[in-house]
């Protein structure tokens, strides 16, 4: 499991690493859009310059684009995580006989966490019983 979670961290930094790389890609287009037009509209540009200027745009434009590719591919392998982590739970021994256990009726029940994410909240209190997250432990509806 730890090896998950040393994957899952890695994963998490370079999501970071590259919404840094995009946020600075965003900033470059915004400030040669901004030299684009103080171009035009004075007039002291020729038309070169401005031909340049838009090029760059362009290039910046498919490196944000390439950024975004990359961006949906570390995302979609960091979902695949947590269905690895669940393959590697239901693959255990410990689950085996636990599982068995309880068709045999000699446990009452039992509990595994599986977390891809050390730090995220969400996956942490995925596992916990229904008690612990709901204060009455029950399921209430109205009967019409």
């Amino acid at each position: 499991m730890e090896e998950m979670e040393v994957k899952a961290q890695e994963l998490k930094s370079q999501l970071e690493a590259i919404n840094a790389e995009r946020e600075s890609f965003k900033q470059e287009i915004a400030e040669m859009q901004s030299k684009l037009q103080e171009a035009e509209t004075k007039g002291q540009a020729s038309e070169d310059e401005v031909k340049g200027i838009k090029e760059q745009i362009n290039a910046l434009n498919e490196s944000l684009n390439e950024i975004n590719k990359k961006t949906t591919m570390v995302e979609m392998e960091r979902q695949g995580t947590f269905v690895d982590a669940l393959k590697e739970v239901f693959e255990s021994d410990a689950f085996k006989s636990e599982f068995n256990e309880l068709l045999d009726g000699k446990r009452a029940k039992a509990a595994f966490e599986v977390k891809t994410d050390p730090t995220s909240v969400i996956l942490s209190g995925m596992t916990g019983d229904v008690t612990r997250t709901y204060a009455y432990g029950g399921i209430k509806g109205s009967l019409y």
